[in-house]
């Protein structure tokens, strides 16, 4: 299926880039693997679902325990409300049952999960409302980054109002690792990256910003909680504004938050508390 030793092999989560207006957002999904295509479930009425069935072209990016892929591709979405995509779907079927059987086996606990949460999130849940997507990969790059969110890292001083995230949410802002998304003038980047929150950098691996340097990019950076066992449960910010690329940094400057609770989505507008004031304890 994969390559010894691939990132798909021990990852669990693929982080999926979208093309906004106001810029590139990236968001994580369980996935199942089937020969060099990944697959995963969400809802027909998300965002990502609604932007890749009009714009297949993205990337991805798998961290795995030993390094981070970079996945380049298209988007291909099947939905129980769209016969004429089934039909054309139909020499597939196989590669279909296997990405499913592969998602099942390999989130046992989460496919209980969702389960579990169809009792208390059902306009969410609905079979009809789910589309299986499909990644298919045109090119890979493999770097040598262990993604790392860090765990007890104390709080640090940050000047961005935090205050409207729900409860706990904001310590996110902490997480050693990141997602990095830009739009850059041709197509859409996403890299992992180290994540400084006290100066709001992100720190990608060798090589991979060379064609930015000195630019001034629209940019957002994915932070997030490990894997919960229900999609309710499931938390993560996404720290979108300005960036402005330098060798292999990028300074973010933040002016809005989107941010996912469970099934709930709200992109927040960020303002600058006062020097004095910038403590987020």
């Amino acid at each position: 299926m994969t390559c010894a030793n691939s990132p798909i092999d021990s990852g669990t989560l693929a982080y999926v880039t979208i093309g906004t207006k106001s810029g590139p957002v990236i968001t994580p999904v369980l996935y199942g693997a089937s020969g060099t295509s990944l697959w995963y479930l969400s809802n027909r009425k998300s965002l990502k679902a609604k932007i890749l069935s009009r714009r297949p072209a993205t990337t991805w990016v798998v961290p795995g325990s030993t390094g981070t892929a970079i996945y380049t591709g298209q988007a291909r979405m099947l939905s129980p409300l769209d016969p004429l995509g089934a039909l054309a779907a139909l020499p597939t079927v196989p590669a279909i049952g296997a990405g499913l059987a592969s998602w099942t086996v390999r989130n046992p606990k989460h496919a209980l999960g969702f389960i579990r949460d169809t009792l208390t999130a059902v306009t969410r849940t609905l079979p009809y409302d789910q589309v299986l997507t499909e990644l298919r990969p045109d090119d890979v790059t493999a770097t040598d980054f262990v993604y790392d969110r860090g765990t007890g890292v104390p709080v640090v001083e940050t000047r961005l109002d935090l205050g409207d995230l729900p409860p706990g949410m904001a310590a996110l802002i902490n997480n050693a690792s990141g997602i990095l998304g830009v739009a850059s003038p041709d197509k859409l980047l996403a890299m992992p990256v180290a994540w400084e929150p006290s100066t709001m950098t992100a720190t990608a691996p060798p090589g991979l910003l060379d064609n930015l340097d000195g630019e001034s990019v629209s940019a957002c950076v994915t932070l997030d909680e490990p894997v919960h066992e229900r999609p309710t449960q499931q938390r993560g910010i996404v720290l979108r504004g300005r960036a402005t690329v330098s060798g292999g940094t990028v300074r973010l400057d933040v002016d809005r938050i989107t941010y996912w609770d469970g099934f709930e989505t709200r992109t927040l507008k960020v303002t600058l508390v006062p020097e004095e004031l910038s403590h987020n304890d």
